[in-house]
């Protein structure tokens, strides 16, 4: 058996593809529907780059690089929304020596009122290989649907920066 590389699957790629999942999901997912910061902040490179859509032009997603930690203001927007909800499935994982990408499916729901904004789609992480272990460098998102209020995504943002984000009392920093 092998993987989607052709690289024969071995004990110690099945133990990397586990870690590199329970980063994706333990710390990338969990961290920002829990407003763990810290928890989110840990799976970051010092430097990142992030391919994130336009909500209200899904066709735009221009590469952007980042200090992790300017990054993780940004992703604090999601304070702004009653509740966030990210799940990802169907992992794909190509290792290239220190380097590796994992590419899954994504379902994102915001939720900010009655309201709600849900993408779906896949996304797709670029690690690599530290002496702290493995740390994203790379984000990209790439929407196949969405549904609900795309203007959800600037109103969380809004009520964030305004300090009028009820869910920013319980985030871990």
């Amino acid at each position: 058996m092998a993987n989607s590389a052709g690289n024969p699957l071995t004990m110690e790629t099945l133990i990397e593809q586990q870690r590199l999942y329970d980063l994706i999901v333990r710390c990338w997912c969990v961290g920002v529907d829990t407003l763990d910061w810290k928890l989110y902040r840990s799976v970051l490179a010092d430097e990142i780059e992030m391919h994130f859509p336009d909500p209200s032009d899904a066709g735009k997603a221009a590469p952007k690089r980042w200090l992790a930690d300017d990054w993780v203001q940004v992703a604090r927007g999601a304070e702004g929304f009653d509740a966030t909800q990210h799940c990802v499935s169907n992992f794909i994982f190509d290792f290239d020596g220190n380097s590796a990408a994992v590419t899954s499916y994504l379902v994102a729901s915001h939720q900010l009122g009655g309201a709600v904004f849900t993408l779906g789609g896949q996304s797709v992480h670029g690690f690599e290989r530290t002496a702290e272990g493995w740390k994203i460098v790379k984000v990209a998102v790439r929407p196949w649907w969405m549904t609900g209020d795309p203007t959800l995504m600037g109103k969380a943002g809004e009520r964030f920066l305004s300090k009028q984000a009820p869910r920013s009392a319980i985030a871990r920093c």
